[in-house]
């Protein structure tokens, strides 16, 4: 399923653990995250609450880092869904 509100805060993917956790994926075409792209992550974390289990974005990166903002969330090559060497 996916996320979305009015606010424009919204999620591509939304994952639900058999545990009830919740984990997000945003797929970006940018070459870098900015802090307002992690608006949609953000929002889904706070109605998660205790069943936020984590996020991904996905974008055009060279490699994967996890932003200074964000510890429960990584920015990962969009190439690490078909390469398996990313």
């Amino acid at each position: 399923m996916h996320f979305s509100e009015s606010e424009r805060a919204e999620v591509d993917v939304v994952l639900e653990r058999r545990d009830g956790g919740v984990f997000g994926i945003e797929v970006k075409l940018a070459d870098h995250i900015e802090d307002r792209d992690l608006r949609g992550l953000r929002r889904l974390r706070e109605l998660a609450g205790d069943r936020w289990a984590g996020g991904a974005v996905f974008a055009a990166v060279p490699a994967a880092y996890r932003p200074d903002s964000d510890h429960d969330v990584i920015v990962l090559p969009i190439s690490a869904l078909w390469s398996l060497a990313a």
